[in-house]
């Protein structure tokens, strides 16, 4: 019976904390979708099944819950967060891994409604 709980809690941690993302960070270069804008480096953490951004927790914004699963294929995973800062709006983060790379699309809505769209690309860290 001990046994059969400990692998229901063990099931229940995977499923809610765990993934193929837990416990990765990424080192990224993000870049608005604007002609005139300069990739930033970025630090992309998963653990505890929360993503940090950390140039972005830096300037506000929270880190917030994600969701992933394994794909198959030449993609190993896929996954998606959101993070919010009172102050600026909410950043929610798409993107796949293949093998130790990472890319993806990030959306900016900020409070006044308006949305601005990054691209980011990077490696394992």
């Amino acid at each position: 019976m001990l046994l059969g709980a400990a692998a229901s809690l063990a099931l229940a941690y995977y499923r809610l904390l765990g993934g193929p993302m837990e416990d990765t960070a990424w080192e990224i270069h993000l870049k608005a979708d604007s002609f005139f804008a300069f990739p930033h480096h970025d630090t992309l953490v998963f653990s505890r099944g929360k993503l940090k951004a950390s140039g972005y927790e830096a300037t506000g914004f929270a880190s917030g819950a994600y969701a992933a699963q394994n794909v198959g294929g030449d993609i190993d995973a896929i996954w998606n967060a959101s993070l919010s800062d009172d102050r600026t709006g909410t950043m929610s983060w798409y993107g796949l891994v293949r093998g130790d790379t990472i890319e993806g699309v990030a959306i900016l809505r900020g409070k006044d409604g308006r949305e601005r769209r990054f691209t980011f690309s990077g490696k394992r860290a």
